[in-house]
This record gives structure tokens, C-alpha cells and sequence, in this order.
């Protein structure tokens, strides 16, 4: 499947899954619709049609409802958006704890949880890659090498290495990495922070949760990890 096929696949699929749709009302009392195309406890992907994007930074009132009717308004911070089509795609940060009003309220929760528990393993014949550099107070990297990739998830991976001086990667490093997915071209630059760092006789393994906030067009980059982290849990071998 190339890329393009599994972007479509992971929005319709996602659109299916989630079934989730939004309302935005921004600060300047404009209304907007659209749709999610990701979703998690703090906060969501959204697709809607407008000519004008919304502001970043702007605090507004989003209403979520999903398919089984259940409904949630949150106040969300909106992120930077990019152009789609005849609209506009951005992230909204949810700045108050979820919780759905009424309607089928386990399924809402299941639904928001989903996709951040989506964490697959990753052996050889997926042929992913990785290279990462550690950077520096400046945000320039002071070491750079190989590394294997051990899990993937939509926010963060498992990685081992050998080719990076233990030294110089410490819990909190910040790391700039390339991300090799199959049918994915050019790789995924991605900032991450190190979560989880345990030193082996053979090399170091670390826990990193991506910075989608610093990483330059994150939501097409989010879309292409799901993508293939759900067609990888498509394929995976039942017990």
C-alpha cells in the first residue's frame, strides 16, 4: 500500500472508527463544523471548511459528539493549521478535563482512548528505520547515530541504539529524529523527548514521546504513523 492509499484508509478508517464529529466556536463568535480525524484525552485532530483558519493560540469552546450520541464541550487552545482542500486542518488542545454529558459515555471514553493506546512491536520484516540526533541547548546536534525501533504508537516509540554516545542522551534529552516508514517518502523528521532512558551491555534503550508541537507539519506526520501503526494492528497474528 503506498502512502497516499494508507493516508485515505487511515481517514476513512478513522472517520469510521471514531465517528466523531465537532463544532468550534472561536472568539471572534464565528461557528465552525468539521470533523475529527484524530482524537485523544487532550484533544483532537480536526478537519473543517473555512476561508480564513482559526487563530493559534486562540481559546475557544468545542463541542464533540460521537455516534453513539454522547457529547462533550471543552474549552480547547487551537494550534497551528494547515491547508486542506476547501478548509483547514488543526489541532485543538483540550485546556479542561473531558467528560461526556450524556449519551453512551463508555464508548465516548473509549473512543479518546483508543488511539493513544495503540502502541504495535516492530521487528525486522516491517522495515522500519530510524536515525536520531541528540540535540543541544541551541537545538543543534551534538551526536548523532542509528537506532532500531522496538514499538511505534501515534505519540511516542521504543527505540534501541548503539551508534549514540550513552553519555550524551540523558531523561529529558531532546532528540531530532528520521523516521522510516515503508511506502513513506521522504522519512518523518520528528522532535521527541526522551521519557525513559535504561542502559544495556549491548547499547541503550529509551522512551520517546514525539514533540508535535515543535515538529514542522505534525498532523500529516501523525497521519502517516497511524496509518500504518493501524495496518500493522490489521495484520498482526491472532492468538
Amino acid at each position: 500500500m503506498t502512502a497516499g492509499e494508507r493516508r485515505r484508509s487511515y481517514r476513512q478508517s478513522g472517520s469510521g472508527l471514531a465517528g466523531l464529529s465537532l463544532r468550534v466556536r472561536l472568539a471572534d463568535g464565528r461557528k465552525l463544523a468539521g470533523r475529527v480525524l484524530d482524537a485523544n484525552a487532550g484533544g483532537v485532530a480536526a478537519c473543517v471548511e473555512s476561508a480564513v483558519p482559526p487563530p493559534p493560540g486562540d481559546a475557544v469552546e468545542v463541542e464533540v459528539e460521537s455516534s453513539c450520541g454522547a457529547r462533550s464541550s471543552v474549552r480547547a487552545e487551537v494550534q497551528p493549521s494547515a491547508q486542506s482542500g476547501r478548509g483547514w486542518r488543526f489541532g485543538l488542545r483540550f485546556l479542561e478535563p473531558l467528560a461526556a454529558s450524556d449519551g453512551d459515555t463508555e464508548n465516548f471514553y473509549r473512543t479518546f482512548n483508543r488511539r493513544g493506546a495503540y502502541r504495535v512491536p516492530i521487528d525486522n520484516e516491517d522495515r522500519v528505520g530510524l536515525g536520531l540526533a541528540v540535540l543541544g541547548p541551541d537545538q543543534l546536534p551534538v551526536a548523532a547515530g542509528e537506532a532500531s525501533v522496538r514499538n511505534l504508537s501515534a505519540t511516542g516509540a521504543g527505540l534501541f541504539t548503539t551508534g549514540v554516545a550513552g553519555h550524551a542522551i540523558d531523561t529529558d534529552s531532546r532528540l531530532l529524529l528520521s523516521l522510516r516508514l515503508p511506502g513513506v517518502s521522504p522519512p518523518l523528521a520528528l522532535r521527541a523527548a526522551v521519557r525513559n532512558r535504561q542502559p544495556h551491555a549491548e547499547g541503550l534503550y529509551l522512551g520517546v514521546e514525539f514533540d508535535m508541537t515543535a515538529t514542522e507539519d505534525a498532523l500529516d506526520k501523525t497521519e502517516e504513523i497511524v496509518g500504518f501503526v493501524l495496518e500493522r494492528l490489521r495484520h498482526a497474528p491472532t492468538a
